[in-house]
């Protein structure tokens, strides 16, 4: 066989433009008579996004496994065992602008109490009812991102050059509040598709 059909039948293929990988939890847990979702909420030193509020979670290194990874994130940070964890399944994955493949797993934590943060990566833990999530409206916007174009890009070689018609891209941001905490960007987006793909269901046992 040719030496290309061979590159080809033994290449791997991939997301174009992903750069890294990671996973997030979406823990819910049973408490109160209620089913709970478990947030956290970034130490204030952290150097990216200190202070937001996010699922718990992070990237995938090279030769670990996606459900490693986020057994090893959720364990830095919270201090919860394998065996106090429970993958329910997957959510939609959500490419972020900065070339990042986000893999949402929702996991059911046995026992809640168990948990200890690590105040080098969480202030605090926020636990939030589900059914106050589901009955809320959040606010909704869309983003509109622009192309900006370095001074020496060739429109000569494009047909209608600086007059083509580039296609507009957009992205929702959903805005949830609970108790003063803001839940929006990435997380806001994953809470949403959680609650859309649970809503109809039964969340009160």
């Amino acid at each position: 066989m040719h030496s290309m059909f061979e590159k080809v039948k033994h290449y791997q293929p991939k997301i174009e433009g992903i750069q890294n990988k990671a996973c997030v939890m979406i823990g819910v847990f049973y408490q109160d008579n209620q089913m709970q979702i478990l947030l956290t909420k970034r130490a204030l030193t952290l150097k990216t996004q200190p202070g937001d509020v996010c699922f718990p979670g992070g990237k995938v290194e090279e030769q670990e496994s996606e459900i490693d990874a986020l057994y090893r994130e959720i364990y830095e940070e919270l201090h919860i065992a394998r065996s106090n964890m429970e993958i329910i399944g997957q959510l939609d994955y959500v490419v972020t602008t900065y070339g990042m493949l986000i893999l949402p797993y929702v996991v059911y934590i046995k026992d809640v109490q168990a948990i200890q943060i690590n105040k080098d990566e969480v202030e605090k833990i926020i636990y939030v009812p589900l059914k106050e999530l589901i009955e809320q409206k959040p606010e909704n916007y869309e983003i509109l991102f622009q192309q900006i174009f370095p001074k020496d890009f060739p429109f000569d070689k494009i047909q209608n050059g600086k007059e083509y018609q580039w296609r507009k891209s957009t992205q929702k941001q959903y805005f949830y509040d609970y108790l003063g905490n803001t839940i929006w960007g990435l997380t806001g987006r994953i809470l949403h598709n959680f609650i859309e793909v649970v809503k109809e269901g039964s969340y009160d046992n």
